[in-house]
């Protein structure tokens, strides 16, 4: 078979692949609301004034930004339940088109919805008399609001 018969070949995927990408899925879902839970927590906690808050900058940014890629992951799983090929051979440029425009919203909404989460908690706990702890590390920046006990 020559290299252009093998390009322009609709080979269906085999049930290992299907397999290996719903564990793909599955882990990139688990993933993603573990950091939109520590988003939570941290606005709950803000919310509620108690007496330790942690807020992490790269949480909130990976776990909106991992919305996007779990809608574009679980498209692509379904797509290959639903026709067994893979998605180049599937997906129109339409299809993609949409695909690439989601990604690209929520990659700028993670950096929206972060800065703004950073600002607003951080001006909301230190006008309450909160004072705060940050590290840097190589993965982000975390910080530690502690009340004030005067």
């Amino acid at each position: 078979m020559s290299l252009e018969n093998y390009k322009c070949s609709e080979q269906y995927l085999p049930v290992t692949t299907k397999i290996k990408l719903f564990i793909i899925s599955i882990c990139l879902t688990v993933g993603t609301f573990w950091l939109l839970s520590s988003w939570f927590n941290t606005l709950h906690s803000a919310y509620k004034l108690l007496p330790t808050v942690k807020l992490s900058i790269g949480g909130t940014l990976g776990g909106i930004i991992g919305l996007g890629i779990l809608i574009y992951s679980w498209s692509i799983f379904f797509t290959i339940l639903k026709t067994g090929k893979a998605t180049k051979y599937s997906w129109s440029k339409r299809k993609i088109k949409v695909q690439n425009s989601i990604m690209t919203f929520f990659f700028i909404a993670g950096f929206i919805v972060s800065a703004l989460t950073y600002f607003i908690v951080n001006d909301q706990l230190l006008s309450d008399g909160y004072s705060v702890k940050t590290k840097y590390t190589n993965m982000g920046i975390y910080k530690t609001y502690t009340k004030n006990e005067n």
